[in-house]
């Protein structure tokens, strides 16, 4: 439940509110020297394909982490790289609209 103190919040410090689903299949492949995670959705049949930075951040979504936080691990785990919130929050929209990740919220797919 929200608090009154969650309305002052910055919307990058709240959690983005979704998680990887559980039951996707993951597979890291290399091809033509470049590595690749291939990540198989067991309901749709579908077949997505993600460098590793963007598979990590797909990996980090546990529900509870925000885009500050996400923005930070990942930072830290791809020096030199990085990454504004606003490419993070268009990549999690990516990533839900692709039926990746699931919100635990009422009315959330």
């Amino acid at each position: 439940m929200a608090t009154a103190s969650d309305a002052f919040r910055s919307s990058t410090t709240r959690p983005v509110g979704l998680r990887r689903r559980g039951d996707l299949v993951t597979n890291r492949q290399v091809h033509q020297g470049q590595a690749w995670w291939v990540v198989k959705d067991p309901i749709s049949l579908s077949y997505f394909r993600f460098r590793p930075e963007e598979y990590a951040l797909l990996d980090m979504l546990d529900g509870t982490t925000s885009l500050d936080d996400l923005k930070s691990r990942f930072e830290a785990r791809f020096p030199p790289r990085r990454i504004t919130v606003d490419e993070l929050a268009r990549f999690v929209a990516t990533l839900h609209r692709s039926g990746l990740v699931i919100g635990d919220r009422p009315g959330q797919g």
